[in-house]
């Protein structure tokens, strides 16, 4: 899992990421589905992600303090 997510910030950076993430979720309304509404503010928006992300990589606590 490390080298798929070296691949994945190495060719975008971490803004283009988090961009790609809002066209995808505009769309598709993702985050909607997992808070059964429409997120209250960008906060709750991304906490979302982040803990989509983190199961998706399984990182450990520890990973996701860096």
């Amino acid at each position: 899992m490390s080298e798929l997510r070296r691949a994945l910030y190495a060719s975008r950076s971490l803004a283009q990421i988090s961009g790609k993430i809002l066209q995808i979720d505009s769309k598709l309304r993702f985050s909607w589905l997992l808070l059964r509404r429409e997120p209250y503010n960008r906060g709750e928006f991304s906490s979302i992600y982040a803990a989509v992300l983190n199961l998706g990589m399984a990182l450990s606590a520890a990973a996701r303090s860096q």
